[in-house]
């Protein structure tokens, strides 16, 4: 679970310390200092690679590097003052197509970019950006809720469909349920929870998943 504090999730890059990081600075900066990735690169990484569900609550604005880090989550619980965005455009830089396009498709995200506006509430849902959204103070509940289901799903088959989604993203279809079928197979052979699950059925009871 990852969310914000003082009002936003994540306001993205500090503009000042990109500019100085553009100046030689190498020390407190948004970017490693061997290799110049930048940081948010790697926790959206992360979170894509995570073998568990990620949820990302926002109950503010998510711009920038925000926006990406929330598009990488696997689930957005969002209240209604929460924004979703890129701003991008309004500094000269580019970003917020990898991600926010797999959710919005390529032309909303390239209208959230060239225009700057902030998305929010139902239209946030409408177009993919929020999966959730609630009033202000339902959100502790709804989140501590979502976050409860989430952690009594078998971890190990979360893990693979995480890996799956990955793997056959953009593939041409008969590839990608290849690649699916293969981790079909994967899972009746190495996932304990698998089995359970299968007998649980059977036998007409809720499954005991242990998250192997």
């Amino acid at each position: 679970m990852i969310t914000g504090s003082g009002g936003a999730f994540c306001a993205g890059d500090d503009v000042e310390s990109v500019r100085r990081w553009r100046l030689g600075d190498r020390v407190d900066t948004p970017f490693d200092p061997i290799t110049s990735d930048a940081h948010y690169l790697r926790v959206c990484e992360a979170i894509l690679h995570l073998p568990k569900p990620v949820v990302v609550g926002l109950t503010g604005a998510a711009a920038g590097a925000g926006a990406e880090i929330a598009c990488a989550a696997d689930f957005r619980l969002a209240d209604t003052r929460a924004s979703i965005g890129s701003c991008l455009a309004g500094v000269g830089h580019v970003g917020n197509v990898v991600l926010m396009s797999r959710l919005t498709g390529p032309a909303r995200a390239t209208e959230i970019y060239l225009t700057g506006r902030m998305v929010s509430g139902d239209e946030a849902v409408r177009l993919g950006l929020f999966d959730r959204l609630c009033a202000p103070e339902d959100f502790d509940r709804e989140l501590a809720e979502l976050t409860g289901r989430f952690a009594a799903l078998p971890t190990a088959s979360v893990g693979l469909f995480k890996e799956l989604r990955e793997r056959s993203w953009g593939q041409p279809a008969e590839y990608g349920l290849r690649i699916q079928d293969a981790y079909h197979l994967k899972t009746h052979a190495t996932v304990a929870d698998a089995r359970e699950g299968m007998a649980a059925f059977a036998e007409k009871r809720p499954p005991r998943f242990t998250g192997g």
